[in-house]
């Protein structure tokens, strides 16, 4: 896994990524103890299921596409990169 060039907020650099390749999501349920899988057809949706529907969000994620392993704050840089190519939900409103 290579620096695509970019940083993250935190100045960490996002690693290289095809969004369009085929991609293994796991999550681990600690409160059920049961692992979570599915696959995508994209990591663009791998990464979209992650950050927007995963109750516990990408803390307990983690990614394969191809070789390649992504977790946590690798997954939150990914869906934040300039070059996710999907249509980011919006933040809920503050309360």
């Amino acid at each position: 896994m290579t620096k695509n060039g970019a940083d993250d907020q935190a100045g960490h650099p996002i690693p290289l990524l095809n969004y369009g390749a085929s991609a293994e999501l796991f999550a681990n349920r600690h409160r059920n103890k049961q692992l979570f899988y599915r696959r995508f057809p994209s990591a663009a949706e791998a990464l979209q299921f992650a950050i927007e529907e995963l109750p516990e969000r990408p803390a307990n994620a983690w990614m394969v596409v191809d070789d390649d392993r992504f977790s946590g704050q690798q997954l939150v840089a990914l869906y934040e990169a300039q070059a996710y190519p999907l249509t980011r939900r919006p933040p809920a409103p503050a309360k």
